[in-house]
């Protein structure tokens, strides 16, 4: 044989293994970004003019792989039209309605980079899933389930409050979130609501995979996994989270019980195992939803928490105190302070962040702050909501003389002061002369940014208030919105605001695509969703007795975790976040896969 003929055949084996290369690689790939979707880096990587997060670099990696294997394998990806069809036409949408934002343009068009993206890494999985079966969709739920899993256990830590914990999770976020005194679990996400979306969304495919396991290890601890997960769901204090949460865990017992009973009713070898893993699955729904009603009876904290949201209602204080004829320079002095807990919760002079009295300093013509940080004076026992104490308080004068303001304020250590709850301040004029006291020693050190001013800041708006807003403002523009992700920096002047919080959506999710994108892109949002559902129901209701049990649990498990979104929704709005937008775009391209040939195989 001539050399030439040896090349031409050994041409194509080599190229096969290149492109099998390619192949297995964008598979592992797509399994390490559902790991990684809860570990996104609070610094991003400026790159030709962007800042990209560690998870976004892996993701635009992972598809350029693909579109490169693609290529060289001379294929289309594969598809399900019924659900690419909604998909490019609400990216569409997403793109017109940026491009005509009236105002905030570059938000919008950042805003539908992202969702595009995201289409693209559900289109990416899909085929993948298609090509691949149920090992390659295994691998890719045991891959979310592993990450969140993760999280959650750095988040139950956190709870712990360990320095070296918070040290870390400091990489993920700009600071813990906090409700008062309260430290909300977020873990490795930059907010406590992100992280109660991605588990509770997570929380479906992991009871899923209990009903899937074999054997008992697998069983154990995947049931250890939506324990785990459940916990720090409950601990992110999301009221939304908590309904949710019990909702989709309703669901996934709903299913498993109906998955037995048909099984039951046909009463052969294989179906028997499917109703003993449909028990099992019910058995753990049942544990999970009892350890929410022990949570709701025996944790005071949590009670408030849901019964009462408003941290402003939680931290109040009324004021009885004396006046001040005057004050030497830098003297130190106790005068009588008297306090009345007007608010929800217990204040205590012990723990992590001890409550305490204190004050600042004004200048009483500008009211700019003098000094920020007072003395503190700890209370001597705890005072109860209702209750009333006297304390003697420690007062140091500013260094230098003049005329000034003592403002009186409450202050949680590490946590804010009530004035910026919306609590009133009490004022009191104080003339310092004379010679400074320069044996006392310094106050509390101020904070590394001062205020200049000393502002009382009103609650965040109600739900109410933002949907109000939201509703005014899109009825100015009912078919395209105002651009997608731009209600944040809008709705100021709606609610007669100067100043206003521009991290704050309408907090629902439907009302952020309604003013944002107008009832177009509602629309193609709902019907892409519906679509999605409609042929998860329509699988499941095609069940038989020949059916292999892991493509039955999958859709189950998919279905509900991409419901636990639009309930959620209806309270928050999780579009903006790269974990949970990932994750939803995901559960959707994984529904899409589902009907694929690598599916239908019979027992």
């Amino acid at each position: 044989m001539k050399i030439h003929e040896i090349i031409r055949l050994d041409a194509p084996s080599a190229t096969s293994a290149r492109n099998h290369t390619i192949a297995t690689s964008v598979g592992w790939g797509l399994a390490l970004v559902l790991a990684s979707l809860p570990f996104e880096l609070y610094t991003g990587v400026p790159l030709a003019g962007l800042t990209f997060t560690n998870v976004e670099i892996l993701v635009l990696a992972i598809l350029a792989l693909w579109a490169l294997g693609l290529v060289l394998d001379r294929r289309l990806p594969q598809l399900p039209r019924s659900l690419l069809l909604p998909m490019i036409a609400l990216l569409a949408i997403f793109c017109v309605s940026a491009a005509v934002a009236p105002e905030w343009r570059v938000a919008a068009l950042k805003f539908t980079a992202r969702q595009l993206q995201a289409a693209l890494l559900a289109l990416c999985l899909a085929d993948q899933i298609a090509l691949g079966g149920w090992p390659v969709a295994r691998r890719f739920g045991l891959a979310l389930i592993v990450g969140a899993v993760i999280s959650a256990t750095l988040g139950l830590l956190e709870i712990s409050e360990a320095p070296l914990i918070l040290a870390l999770l400091a990489a993920f976020k700009d600071q813990p979130t906090m409700a008062g005194g309260l430290l909300r679990l977020s873990a490795t996400f930059g907010y406590a609501n992100i992280a109660a979306m991605f588990y509770e969304a997570t929380l479906p495919i992991c009871l899923a995979a209990v009903g899937l396991a074999t054997s008992r290890r697998a069983r154990w601890l995947l049931s250890a996994a939506a324990l785990l997960l459940f916990a720090a769901t409950l601990l992110t204090y999301s009221r939304a989270a908590l309904l949710t949460t019990i909702a989709a865990t309703l669901m996934i017992m709903l299913g498993a019980i109906l998955l037995g009973r048909r099984a039951f009713v046909r009463g052969d070898a294989t179906p028997a195992l499917v109703a003993q893993s449909a028990r099992r699955v019910v058995r753990l729904g049942m544990l999970l939803l009892a350890l929410t009603a022990a949570v709701l009876l025996f944790s005071p904290t949590f009670r408030v928490r849901i019964a009462a949201p408003d941290v402003a209602d939680w931290y109040r204080a009324d004021y009885s105190v004396a006046a001040l004829s005057g004050m030497a320079p830098n003297a130190l002095l106790t005068t009588p302070v008297t306090l009345q807990n007007r608010g929800l919760v217990t204040w205590r002079s012990t723990g992590l962040r001890p409550v305490a009295l204190s004050y600042h300093w004004l200048d009483p013509r500008t009211r700019r702050v003098v000094r920020y940080n007072g003395r503190r004076t700890l209370l001597p026992q705890p005072v109860d909501p209702g209750g009333a104490l006297q304390v003697n308080a420690n007062v140091q004068a500013p260094d230098k003389p003049g005329d000034y303001i003592l403002a009186w304020d409450m202050v949680v250590e590490h946590s804010g002061w009530f004035s910026e709850r919306g609590n009133p301040i009490a004022e009191v004029a104080v003339k310092v002369a004379g010679q400074p006291v320069a044996s006392q020693p310094a106050p509390s050190a101020e904070p590394a940014t001062m205020p200049q001013e000393l502002i009382v800041r009103p609650a965040p708006p109600a739900r109410s208030l933002l949907w109000s807003a939201a509703l005014r403002i899109w009825r100015a523009h009912p078919l395209l919105g105002i651009g997608p992700d731009t209600f944040r920096h809008m709705y100021g002047p709606q609610l007669g605001l100067r100043i206003w919080d521009d991290r704050v959506h309408t907090n629902s999710l439907y009302l952020e695509l309604l003013v944002g994108t107008g009832v177009v892109g509602l629309g193609a949002f709902l019907l892409l969703i519906a679509l999605a559902l409609w042929r998860a129901a329509r699988l499941l209701a095609r069940f038989g007795a020949n059916d292999r049990t892991p493509h039955w649990w999958m859709v189950l498990g998919c279905a509900v975790a991409l419901l636990t979104f639009l309930i959620h929704g209806v309270l928050d709005m999780f579009l903006e976040y790269t974990a949970t937008v990932l994750l939803l775009w995901a559960l959707i391209g994984a529904l899409g896969s589902c009907e694929s040939s690598k599916f239908k195989v019979k027992n």
